[in-house]
């Protein structure tokens, strides 16, 4: 095992600041470092039990992957980027 894998893995999961809820049961989403990738690569996920989407995302950085998880479908065929009280 790669000392950046060993190193990822031992990250402790923390609550993803500046994310929306879970779209799905209002759940508080958590960041990690993914295994998928580079060592900077996370992925977003929620972490209610009950919920029965269980959404995840991930991106080559937190940033990215925090803009992909806040990336919500509006109803109208256009995605748009909603965080707080603020659409842009």
């Amino acid at each position: 095992m790669s000392d950046g894998l060993k190193t990822a893995m031992q990250q402790e999961p923390k609550v993803a600041i500046d994310c929306l809820p879970c779209p799905f049961c209002g759940g508080q989403p958590i960041i990690e470092p993914w295994h998928g990738g580079t060592p900077s690569k996370k992925m977003i996920f929620c972490t209610n039990d009950l919920c029965n989407a269980s959404p995840s995302v991930t991106g080559e950085t937190a940033r990215e992957a925090k803009h992909n998880w806040n990336t919500r479908w509006n109803g109208d065929n256009t995605i748009s980027l909603r965080i707080g009280k603020v659409m842009l």
